[in-house]
């Protein structure tokens, strides 16, 4: 899911930016702030982006 928000290699956003445009994917689900969250983790984990220490994330594949 994070794929359709970060379309393109090297595209940045604000960890909460991200979070926010995930969670606008699953309105009127009540849990949508588990699979947002489980989305970042997943993305993070599988390499597809990488969190800095500032809270920017950016698409690395």
């Amino acid at each position: 899911m994070v794929g359709n928000i970060l379309t393109r290699i090297g595209m940045k956003m604000k960890e909460t930016e991200l979070y926010r445009a995930l969670l606008d994917l699953w309105l009127g689900d009540p849990a949508a702030k588990n699979r947002a969250a489980g989305a970042i983790g997943g993305a993070v984990k599988n390499g597809l982006i990488f969190v800095n220490e500032d809270g920017t994330v950016t698409r690395v594949r």
